[in-house]
């Protein structure tokens, strides 16, 4: 019998970013649009010596874009909008953990992002336009380090270094002595 493999569906997420919670639960993020799940390995190019038609590329460093959350926008004051605030208007910066997990039907997580040390960079407002009836959309824009890909859900966002750490330890030990 063959493998079942779910479909992925965009429409059904969810984002949870460490330290904000409501009544001492982690508390999700509503959000209409997460964007910015990209990454690219840049790469420098050397020509070979007395031969001008080969070029060689090697790997540089790895590139990772801007994580853009899009949500209409909440009058009220919640701890994210302060964290937010603190840092774009004070300029105190406290990185945090986000994750955006991917969810079916049951609504657990069938796909985990885990970007480590968030801090936000841009906000913007949609347009005031009195001819349309919509929501009043806000965008924010994150900086940070790296992005881990189907970390568990079950596990906390900044639990992800220590799985990280875990799997390269059972890599290194399998590895034979002689290295």
């Amino acid at each position: 019998m063959a493998t079942y493999y779910p479909e992925a569906y965009s429409f059904h997420f969810k984002v949870e970013i460490d330290g904000i919670d409501s009544d001492g639960e982690q508390a999700f993020i509503h959000c209409q649009k997460v964007s910015g799940l990209s990454y690219e390995t840049e790469s420098e190019s050397k020509m070979e010596g007395g031969e001008n038609t080969i070029i060689h590329n090697f790997p540089k460093a790895t590139k990772y874009g801007k994580l853009s959350i899009s949500r209409a926008m909440v009058v009220k004051n919640s701890v994210f909008i302060e964290w937010v605030k603190d840092a774009m208007q004070n300029f105190n910066f406290t990185p945090r953990d986000i994750r955006v997990s991917l969810l079916n039907g049951e609504h657990n997580a069938i796909e985990t992002w885990v970007f480590v040390n968030c801090w936000p960079c841009k906000m913007n407002i949609s347009d005031l336009n009195a001819e349309e009836n919509k929501f009043l959309v806000e965008t924010l824009d994150f900086n940070y380090q790296y992005f881990t890909r189907g970390v568990s859900a079950s596990a906390p966002a900044s639990a992800a270094g220590t799985l990280l750490d875990s799997i390269k330890k059972a890599v290194i030990g399998s590895l034979p002595s002689i290295l």
